[in-house]
């Protein structure tokens, strides 16, 4: 960029720099002086000069900042009308970094921030979470020790029911922990089922424990970009005629559907989404990429408790394990803003 754009305005701006430094030190310059030589006699005449040449100073140091902040970006966009057919790119980059700069100049940085730091969050989120060293106090293992710290509190008080209520990477933690011990048994929460390895998709020792998930991303975003880690969490199937399929407008979700809630252990998973989550979504309905209109009215229709073709289910009656509807428009971070009577309505429906 500098190579291409700056050959010509780059002087000049250098310039206008060493001119701006100048007036920023000659304005302070006396009282730099007078602090290190301590200048005897103290005479009146002295003092005022002093004085006022401070002041002046610091009324010069609107023009000092203008010229630092702004002659900066006017160097590269002087530098990419000056670019070559070849390129361009260099322009455009320029062109953009110009912009930025202005924007941090302008005091306008935050403003921008706060309105792209969701999506950024996320992105840092799951980087953090996927992050395996230092191996033996990586951020996955410290989250995992403290969940284990509330589990054991939880169990010594003797519920007979249990669910967990989860948003966005809360969900992924909750789905890893809960696989993770029925793996490897942990005798301080064997009230509630974890005190013995399970194999398969063996039913869980305590029956009445339930996930509801809210801005899921365990398909959209870990299935699909890290199957590596993932696949367990998604599936790939059209009809609803196969076991393993996803559900299409109201047809029952294929009863080997992954993700299954048996696999943690959990007797009921309740996905709720938005259909404008940019995290996640719908787990079992099939998003039919290369032609989404065909499932909309199935994927976006907003919940009505009395209507039940509004949400999916994997059985009919009270042994389903799956169960999935949307709350409407919306995105990720206002969920117990916007569907919080929804939200309440479905914990009590499970409790109960």
């Amino acid at each position: 960029m500098f190579k291409v754009s700056v050959t010509t305005a780059l002087p000049y701006g250098l310039f206008l720099w060493a001119l701006a430094a100048f007036v920023a030190v000659y304005g302070f310059f006396w009282s730099i002086l007078v602090e290190s030589s301590r200048p005897r006699p103290n005479s009146k005449d002295q003092s005022k000069y002093v004085g006022e040449n401070l002041t002046a100073g610091f009324g010069r140091l609107g023009l000092v900042f203008v010229l630092l902040f702004f002659v900066f970006p006017c160097v590269l966009l002087i530098g990419s009308r000056q670019s070559t057919p070849s390129n361009d790119w260099f322009a455009v980059i320029s062109s953009l970094g110009a912009g930025l700069f202005l924007v941090f100049a302008t005091g306008k940085l935050g403003d921008l921030i706060a309105k792209i730091w969701p999506p950024l969050d996320v992105i840092l989120d799951v980087d953090n979470y996927l992050r395996v060293r230092p191996t033996s106090r990586n951020p996955k293992s410290r989250i995992f020790t403290r969940y284990r710290a509330l589990l054991k509190f939880v169990s010594q008080q003797g519920y007979d029911r249990v669910l967990f209520v989860s948003h966005s990477q809360g969900t992924a933690i909750t789905a890893d922990f809960l696989r993770f011990l029925r793996e490897y048994p942990d005798g301080e929460i064997a009230a509630l089922g974890f005190g013995q390895k399970y194999e398969g998709l063996a039913p869980h020792k305590f029956p009445h424990l339930y996930l509801m998930t809210m801005g899921c991303p365990l398909r959209q975003l870990y299935g699909w970009r890290f199957p590596h880690l993932y696949q367990w969490s998604r599936h790939e199937g059209f009809s609803s005629g196969d076991p393993k399929s996803a559900a299409q407008d109201h047809h029952l979700i294929g009863g080997e559907c992954s993700p299954d809630p048996l696999e943690l252990g959990v007797r009921r998973w309740i996905n709720a989404y938005s259909s404008g989550d940019y995290v996640g979504r719908h787990l079992w309905r099939d998003d039919n990429l290369g032609s989404p209109s065909e499932n909309a009215a199935c994927l976006y229709t907003p919940w009505n408790p009395t209507d039940p073709s509004t949400e999916s289910r994997d059985a009919v009656g009270e042994d389903y394990r799956r169960r999935e509807l949307c709350f409407g428009v919306g995105a990720h971070t206002h969920y117990f803003v916007d569907n919080g009577e929804q939200i309440a309505r479905l914990i009590d429906e499970i409790l109960r």
